[in-house]
């Protein structure tokens, strides 16, 4: 038994392909909400590393399953200005 075409099988096939990529644009999200491409640093959802190697921060806590400590820095006030 062999399959038979189906007639009007191909018929519209044109439309397809700009149809799904209009359909993969509108699932791409690069508007301000998405947070992996407008990432904002915040102390309430991450940690800024200062001083290290993020390339070595990364390899001991991802790669290698370590635990790292980090120790805080003391907020540097902005100097004023003095008047001359």
């Amino acid at each position: 038994m062999s399959a038979e075409p189906v007639p009007g099988a191909h018929a519209g096939t044109d439309d397809v392909m700009p149809r799904l990529e209009r359909a993969r644009q509108e699932l791409l999200d690069l508007g301000l909400r998405n947070s992996l491409i407008n990432y904002r640093a915040l102390k309430s959802r991450g940690v800024e590393v200062v001083g290290e190697s993020p390339v070595q921060v990364y390899d001991i806590l991802v790669r290698g399953s370590k635990r790292m400590s980090f120790a805080p820095i003391a907020d540097a006030a902005p100097e004023e200005p003095k008047a001359a």
